[in-house]
């Protein structure tokens, strides 16, 4: 078990402190409590695993590219890659398709009330710890929701 490294968020068993992840882009465990995890990466090119990952586990905006692909918008999908990007669009709708929960993709509706479901759990599971930064944070959350 790793540590967190704010003071005020003590590790424990339960699941992973968004806090620290945000601040510093690696998973700690922390009292926010237990997430579940859609993100499921194979198949997936490896230089995407990040941003889908934050979106389909916090709904977190993955980038105009990843966005666009999520959206089942290939002209905006093919606008917005790079040169990799391009050759990967096939196979990043095959992962979509076989390996991305329905309710996550296929138009910006379902984009955005995905993003929308995974931010109003994860303000929840920020306001059951009894970190000040938390729960902060969570304020911050509901004010974008709002």
């Amino acid at each position: 078990m790793k540590q967190c490294h704010l003071e005020i968020c003590k590790g424990d068993d339960t699941g992973f402190c968004v806090v620290c992840k945000h601040i510093s882009g690696k998973e700690y465990t922390c009292s926010e409590g237990p997430k579940i995890n859609y993100f499921y990466a194979e198949s997936l090119p490896s230089r995407y695993h990040d941003g889908m990952e934050r979106y389909l586990n916090e709904g977190i905006d993955p980038g105009g590219f990843l966005t666009a692909c999520l959206e089942n918008n290939l002209s905006e999908s093919y606008a917005r890659a790079d040169v990799e990007s391009k050759e990967y669009i096939p196979t990043i709708v095959f992962w979509l398709y076989n390996s991305c929960p329905s309710p996550a993709w296929g138009s910006p509706e379902k984009v955005k009330n995905w993003a929308s479901a995974r931010t109003r759990e994860r303000i929840e599971r920020l306001k059951n710890t009894n970190c000040q930064e938390c729960l902060e944070l969570a304020a911050q959350y509901e004010g974008v929701l709002k």
